[in-house]
């Protein structure tokens, strides 16, 4: 009899501790969905909301190398350059003329970008970047995120960590200051983005640094 006490007993206490973990886990999750949302509108005002279509939308890691996390998050253009906070530099790293052109009528355009908020938990962020333009990157493609199919907003960003393990035969870009991040393109590898201590550098697959 005391056997299957303790028994039940042990049964007990797994699903109670499956439910509590399940329990807050679902909870963190939308925590820290509501915390970035929160981040964005206080960086970014109204001028850009994120696309919670792409698995992930969201990044985080430490980009410039300050031992501080940054925030990196797939935004859709929802304002004009004007209503864009001062403090917000806006930049075009994709294209050689690096111009950061926004639509001119965003309402209609669907324009996807990526803000960036480094130290993105403290009280005042260290800065803050729109980065706009052409490219090949599927995670800006708008289509994708609309189209309905898993495959189409599935994995197409992801972090290599500056001290950590890289994907086979990627190489580390000489003058990234932290975190790279990875962006799916159309010929089926990732290109870079990465931060040089002055500004957002990216690199397209194929090409050097």
């Amino acid at each position: 009899m005391r056997t299957y006490h303790t028994f039940a007993f042990a049964l007990f206490f797994v699903f109670v501790s499956s439910t509590i973990f399940v329990s807050s886990t679902g909870k963190s999750q939308s925590n820290t969905s509501a915390e970035i949302e929160t981040v964005l509108r206080s960086a970014f005002g109204m001028t850009v909301e994120s696309v919670k279509q792409f698995k992930p939308f969201s990044v985080t890691g430490d980009f410039n190398g300050d031992g501080v996390a940054d925030l990196l998050v797939i935004v859709r253009i929802s304002g004009h350059r004007s209503e864009l906070p001062k403090d917000v530099l806006a930049m075009n790293p994709f294209e050689l003329n690096r111009k950061a052109t926004f639509p001119s009528d965003p309402a209609i355009e669907n324009r996807l970008a990526i803000a960036i908020v480094h130290s993105w938990k403290s009280p005042q962020p260290a800065a803050k970047f729109l980065l706009i333009g052409e490219s090949p990157i599927l995670i800006l493609d708008y289509e994708r995120a609309v189209s309905g199919r898993a495959e189409d907003s599935k994995d197409l960003m992801s972090v290599m960590k500056r001290r950590g393990p890289r994907p086979k035969g990627q190489k580390f870009p000489a003058t990234a200051r932290g975190d790279v991040v990875l962006l799916a393109n159309q010929v089926g590898d990732n290109s870079l983005l990465y931060w040089n201590g002055r500004t957002y550098r990216w690199q397209d697959s194929g090409e050097g640094d």
